[in-house]
């Protein structure tokens, strides 16, 4: 048995040799793979065969020890070595090695995590970082944010070199310049202001029926052909003997109407005295014939008036004066007074003074408040001696929003006229004559005696005061809530009127601080009011209203007007007034141009026409520079920063500054051309002391990009002493237009940065590794690759640097752990076991030869 056994023996020992010698030969076969980690081959003991147990000490004896006999070796492990391999630069900036424990995280072809140490990564055509054997590196890739995003879990790795595109949004502008405090104080803002302009909602007195107002000119009646004479036929008549009576007569084109008590009366006759005799008091007189060509209305007549002893004449007697078969002589040839007949003693003839000269005639309807704006002009086209008589005026039509807005009293259909006339000496000033009351039933008619001086200077009390009514052309004014296609301006000095605006899309282009301003929309329907158009020039023009959004720190109030008055847009009286804020790089302007008209159904653009005139210029010391600055989508977007010197004191000098953008767009429209407003101080030696506000908002609304676009503007490179010009100029921002990934860098921590042609850096990805509690249990799956077994424990995955796990080297690799030298020992040391082994086995083979020899 113990030969045989040594044979046994010793085979183990060979078969271990040769597993050494394979380990060994492996090691040395991988020298040079990067990444590859050496194994040693462990051995112990195989059988044992025992010959005794041995004994215990006792009294007698000291005790013997077991007898037992080995029956070889087994290779009881090949156990890899995972100390860190030799860290080696290399020429690919895409290896990498881990200094520390930790393996790369890689994805095997059946979707399964592997974990590799060695670094050698490459890209493929997607752009993804794989291995020497086509493996995924695996990691957490970005968001569209370029944030590292570990909610979407592991991922392969990807560096879009050249397909990836990055801008930078701008967070903070530097500036530098002078601001010198030895100028004007900004005290006023410039203020514009249109031509007046009515609304055509209101509507106009127009021809009656088609037909103009005219005019009829009343002259005074001529005595008659034969002289009235006084004869005595006989007694008995009811007039006073030796009693003077005057009598005088007058054309009347009509019977009383409305509150005309007398109609339409000519001037009258001259006056003819009779002294009746107490032997014959009878009064014969001789009346005209009527003048048909001037009064041809049936109701025509002639109206005696009687005065006794020089006191008023009184109607006496009416006599029809019409006579339809067209003869001129209808009148008595002579005409017996022989009583007073008066009919009516309360009715006085009016003796008021012809008028003499050329005159014109507009009417106006009135209600409230309200005056409209007047009729065509009625002209009389001749030089009168006498009076002058209106008809055919106008009533109100079906026009407008409310075809019955200027009725007074809708049961019966009255409204009120105004009648405005000139004078001989002021032909182109048109005063109030007469307020009168008509109805749609009962048309006015309206005889004019007024005289010139009357109607200029009518309190008789105050005769030189000069009558503040005068007519305005324009009628009711436009408001705020004014619809702009209601807007009307007055052609020239005629009646004749034009709208301002009308249905469409309009192209809005302001001047400010000599710069012209960038083109803004405004779209104009049926129901769009002037106070829509008002705030969208505020917004468009960058005007800031006080106290703007500090009221700690309010905007000045434009003092150049007294009382004072905000930077704004707004209509008063009828005229739009623009009012900017203070300084001359604040000045506000626009021109016939500014307002350019598309109008619903037309292709052609029209100038509306709308002027602006000045009515207060802008003052004070004022600076402005223009920069670029980036969205987060790299667009870049025009800034406009005016400084304007607020205020000084013997403590401080004070500027404020405003930033306009024409990118500036918020979703609800509230924004406009203005983003930022603020102050800044010196002290008095001209240093930099504080800023109340230095943030610039710019909305992106519109746009896909980051809204708003906010960044901070740093003053602290400005100085407050006294140059001759202030001057401030960006020195620079950090933001940028869109730039390609062009280079990339991996940290130690794993993360992936990618470098942009514009400078700008992003993160492209965050790198995994792996550690095992026990990593010599790991089954090596070839190739480089280890996979979890199950003594080597779950895999702890983690950020480089963190959780015991090792940081990564970029450009660099591990190399291979073999340690040749210790090898090539334990090579002769495999081999000496192996020939020793055999020897034990030849040994063995010769004492079995001479144990048979005995036989023989």
């Amino acid at each position: 048995m113990g030969l045989a056994s040594a044979l046994t023996t010793s085979l183990t020992g060979m078969t271990a040799a040769e597993t050494t010698i394979d380990v060994v030969g492996n090691n040395l076969a991988n020298a040079n793979t990067v990444g590859f980690k050496a194994s040693d081959a462990n051995f112990a003991t195989q059988f044992l065969q025992t010959i005794s147990l041995g004994a215990k000490p006792s009294a007698n004896n000291g005790g013997t020890d077991p007898k037992q006999i080995g029956l070889g070796t087994l290779v009881a492990e090949i156990s890899p070595d995972f100390n860190q391999g030799t860290i080696s630069a290399s020429s690919n900036t895409l290896d990498m090695a881990i200094q520390g424990e930790g393996f790369f995280i890689v994805q095997g072809y059946g979707g399964e995590q592997l974990y590799t140490r060695n670094g050698i990564f490459s890209l493929n055509g997607q752009s993804q970082l794989v291995t020497m054997t086509g493996h995924f590196l695996m990691g957490y890739g970005i968001d569209e944010n370029y944030n590292v995003d570990t909610s979407s879990g592991l991922m392969p790795l990807e560096i879009p070199i050249g397909s990836k595109e990055v801008a930078e949004a701008t967070q903070n502008v530097a500036l530098e310049g002078s601001l010198p405090p030895t100028d004007d104080v900004a005290t006023a803002g410039q203020i514009i202001m249109t031509e007046t302009l009515g609304n055509a909602a209101f509507s106009q007195p127009a021809n009656q029926g088609g037909t103009a107002p005219e005019v009829c000119i009343c002259e005074a009646p001529v005595l008659p052909g034969i002289p009235a004479t006084l004869e005595a036929p006989g007694a008995g008549t009811g007039l006073t003997a030796g009693t003077t009576y005057s009598y005088q007569w007058v054309f009347a084109d009509g019977t009383p109407t409305g509150n005309l008590v007398y109609g339409s009366e000519s001037g009258p006759s001259n006056v003819i005295e009779m002294t009746p005799t107490v032997a014959d008091p009878t009064v014969r007189l001789n009346l005209p014939d009527f003048n048909r060509d001037l009064y041809t209305n049936p109701n025509a007549e002639l109206r005696l008036y009687r005065s006794d002893s020089g006191g008023d004449f009184e109607l006496l007697e009416t006599f029809a004066a019409y006579n339809p078969d067209g003869t001129d002589a209808v009148l008595p040839a002579t005409y017996d007074d022989e009583e007073p007949l008066g009919t009516d003693p309360t009715r006085t003839l009016d003796q008021t003074e012809n008028l003499q000269g050329s005159y014109t005639y507009y009417t106006c309807f009135k209600r409230l408040d309200n005056i409209s704006r007047p009729s065509v002009k009625i002209e009389q086209g001749l030089s009168v001696d006498g009076r002058i008589h209106l008809y055919n005026l106008p009533i109100p039509e079906d026009v407008g929003p409310d075809p019955d807005y200027w009725i007074t009293n809708e049961a019966t259909g009255e409204y009120e006229m105004l009648i405005y006339r000139n004078t001989v000496g002021n032909p182109d000033d048109y005063y109030l004559l007469d307020t009168i009351t008509a109805s749609r039933d009962n048309p006015p008619t309206f005889t004019d005696n007024t005289s010139d001086n009357d109607l200029k200077y009518p309190d008789p009390i105050n005769p030189t005061t000069e009558n503040e009514n005068v007519l305005d052309f324009i009628g009711p004014k436009a408001t705020d809530a004014t619809a702009l296609v209601d807007l009307i301006t007055r052609d020239g000095l005629s009646t004749n009127y034009k709208s301002v605006f009308e249905e469409g899309t309009l192209d809005f282009t302001g001047e400010k601080g000599g710069r012209t301003l960038s083109t803004k929309e405004f779209t104009i329907e049926d129901d769009t009011d002037v106070s829509e158009l008002l705030g969208f020039m505020k917004n468009s023009l960058g005007i800031v209203s006080p106290p703007g959004p500090d009221p700690l720190h309010p905007i000045t109030k434009n003092e150049g007007k007294e009382p004072s008055c905000n930077a704004g847009c707004t209509i008063e009286d009828g005229q739009i007034k623009v009012v900017s804020n203070n300084g001359i790089d604040e000045a506000v302007d626009l021109s016939l141009t500014s307002f350019q008209l598309k109008a619903t159904g037309s292709d052609s653009v029209q100038s509306v026409d709308l002027s602006f005139g000045v009515d207060t210029e802008a003052n004070g010391t004022s600076s402005s520079t223009d920069f670029i600055v980036y969205d987060s989508l790299g667009t870049p977007l025009k800034v406009r920063l005016s400084f304007v010197l607020e205020g000084c004191d013997e403590f401080h000098t004070t500027y404020r500054w405003y930033a306009d953008s024409a990118d500036n767009a918020s979703s609800d429209g509230v924004s406009g051309l203005n983003c930022g407003t603020g102050l800044i101080q010196f002290d008095g030696e001209g240093n930099y002391v504080r800023a109340y506000g230095s943030d610039v908002v710019i909305y992106r609304d519109n746009t896909a990009a980051t809204s708003p676009l906010q960044f901070d503007l740093d003053f602290g490179q400005i100085s407050g002493l006294a140059n001759s010009n202030a001057n401030v100029a960006v020195s620079g921002q950090d933001g940028s237009a869109p730039g390609t990934l062009n280079s990339f860098i991996i940290g130690e921590d794993g993360t992936i940065r990618g470098i942009f042609s514009n400078g700008v850096t992003r993160d492209l990805g965050l790198l995994q590794l792996a550690r095992f509690k026990n990593p010599q249990g790991l089954e090596n799956k070839g190739q480089n690759l280890w996979a979890p077994s199950v003594n080597s424990g779950d895999p702890i995955p983690g950020n480089p640097t963190q959780q015991g796990l090792g940081k990564v080297v970029s450009g660099a690799v591990e190399l291979s752990n073999t340690d040749m030298s210790r090898n090539l020992v334990d090579l002769i040391l495999a081999s000496t076991m192996y020939r020793g082994n055999a020897r034990v086995i030849t040994t063995s083979q010769e004492l079995l030869d001479e144990l048979l020899a005995l036989n023989r």
